[in-house]
């Protein structure tokens, strides 16, 4: 299982950790005490994690038996964010304001 802990400030609300990346390429469960645009990203692309609000360890308990404490490859995450996608994007959108 793999642990993300960000304390609950307003600054923390509007970032997304690069470290979710990692995190979501490793297939295991993730255990994740984060609020805003984190806990949002998290909820919708990320399978077999769950959130908690930070600093809260009652809610960090409630929603830890909603875990399968088992690794699974995320299929759909890997091919929306795998890097030759991401640039392939990129570069359209770029193309897209020349032409």
């Amino acid at each position: 299982m793999l642990f993300l802990h960000i304390n609950d400030y307003d600054a923390f609300k509007k970032v997304l950790p690069s470290k979710l990346f990692e995190y979501g390429a490793m297939g295991k469960p993730i255990w994740a005490g984060v609020s805003g645009y984190a806990a949002d990203f998290i909820r919708a692309e990320l399978d077999n994690s769950v959130v908690f609000h930070p600093c809260n360890a009652a809610d960090a308990e409630r929603v830890f038996g909603q875990l399968r404490l088992q690794d699974e490859t995320r299929f759909r995450f890997e091919s929306k964010f795998a890097r030759k996608n991401i640039v392939n994007e990129l570069a359209n959108d770029v193309l897209k304001t020349i032409v």
